[in-house]
């Protein structure tokens, strides 16, 4: 058992000295899980259930008949379950609502099975950079995406996304319904005005262990103004540009051919896409074998229209094409929301923007030392997260990759699981 008490145990240690102040009432919410029939698991002990509000977060394990108890005082919380067995991804995210004291709360949670990918975000830097006078940069932004599988893979059409809202910590987020986004039963993700694709004439291919960074803002060499940035000219980077839909974003450095730029697919009226420096939400998805992009994106029944306004077009993205998707919260923000369904991103990875801080995957340490190839490669004492937060497998991705080693990194489907916010990007020495 894992307890995170922040008020509790406040309360509980004053209660016992010279203060009089009451200590919460606690109420029992009874948490049952089922899996889908089809997958042909059932229920069972030693699944972790987290439970979390503003001022706890709280961890427990199911009994044999997959039961989970938690004792909370009255509040809104979140409640995720995420397990792989026999070979499948299972996830699972509601809210939960403590309002009084009685009968147990009951709280069923059906579990989905999630589809892992070969194809990852290794690493996604959104939240900028200090500037040497005072203030913050933050048009240096990039994802870099990784074949985290012993295959090779096509990268031709597989596309590349946002949502909409832009930020977590919008006021009011129309896509809610009781408590749940609209979408969520559905299966799907809303890709917001626009979204990109690979367009190479000839096979684009990904070896295991190979990436790509894309760059998703000015593919220009920034460090020449801003020291603390990034250099995003390289002609291996690729980059989504389009006059028409990227009217926001400078032309690419020269040296990254035309060819690199991404094909886009815009919907959007006004030519404004951007990725949002504090709190994104970005996935990545392929069509299934034999789907037409095109018809897709001529579909005008696949459109859901943000809050109903013709401005805010989004193309509802299927689940069965959903590859991998990292939630990303402004830390302490008590406004975020998530955007991302719980089948492709149960959870959400915190950013603090303008310190040049990014967002990391972490290592499969069992994967990734379970490789014969790795033998005398791999690097230890991970020192490089920042505002507490770790890489748990305890291994140097980079510099273990510098020194020739194939990381296999971890994969949840879960961004509060899967990412670190790491003291710098990685194109950084």
């Amino acid at each position: 058992m894992k307890r995170y008490f922040v008020l509790i145990c406040l309360l509980l240690t004053l209660s016992c000295g010279k203060s009089s102040l009451p200590v919460p009432a606690l109420y029992e919410v009874d948490v049952a899980l089922s899996y889908p029939t089809e997958s042909g698991v059932a229920p069972h002990a030693g699944v972790t259930v987290r439970l979390s509000g503003t001022m706890l977060s709280l961890e427990e394990r199911t009994n044999t008949g997959g039961r989970a108890v938690f004792r909370v005082p009255a509040g809104i919380y979140k409640l995720f379950v995420s397990e792989k067995t026999d070979g499948q991804y299972f996830n699972a995210g509601k809210e939960v609502i403590v309002r009084s004291a009685g009968e147990p709360l009951s709280c069923p949670v059906d579990l989905s099975v999630s589809r892992t990918s070969p194809l990852i975000i290794k690493e996604f830097y959104c939240g900028g950079c200090p500037r040497e006078d005072s203030g913050f940069y933050a048009n240096d932004k990039y994802a870099i995406l990784y074949n985290n599988s012993s295959t090779v893979i096509l990268l031709n059409n597989v596309g590349l996304a946002m949502t909409y809202p832009y930020p977590a910590t919008n006021t009011t987020n129309y896509d809610y319904e009781g408590g749940v986004l609209s979408y969520e039963a559905a299966g799907t993700a809303p890709a917001g005005l626009a979204f990109w694709t690979f367009a190479a004439d000839e096979p684009l291919l990904l070896g295991p262990g190979q990436q790509k960074l894309v760059v998703l803002a000015y593919a220009i060499d920034h460090t020449r103004t801003f020291p603390k940035s990034v250099d995003l000219s390289l002609p291996e980077y690729y980059v989504v540009y389009d006059s028409e839909a990227t009217k926001n974003h400078t032309a690419p450095s020269e040296r990254i051919p035309t060819s690199h730029y991404l094909k886009v697919w815009n919907y959007g009226l006004t030519g404004n896409w951007a990725m949002d420096r504090m709190s994104p939400a970005f996935f990545i998805f392929s069509p299934e074998s034999g789907a037409a992009l095109e018809a897709f994106f001529r579909d005008g029944s696949n459109v859901s229209l943000y809050n109903n306004k013709i401005n805010f077009p989004r193309k509802m993205i299927p689940r069965s094409w959903l590859l991998d998707g990292i939630e990303v919260f402004e830390k302490d923000n008590v406004k975020n929301k998530k955007r991302l369904p719980s089948h492709l991103d149960l959870g959400a990875v915190d950013m603090i923007g303008g310190l040049g801080y990014t967002l990391y995957r972490n290592v499969d340490k069992a994967a990734t030392e379970a490789l014969a190839e790795n033998a005398g490669k791999l690097v230890y004492n991970y020192d490089g997260g920042a505002e507490g937060s770790t890489d748990p497998s305890g291994i140097d991705a980079e510099a273990s990759l510098a020194a020739g080693a194939r990381i296999v990194y971890q994969d949840t489907n879960d961004s509060s699981q899967d990412f670190h916010l790491r003291k710098k990007s990685s194109l950084k020495p």
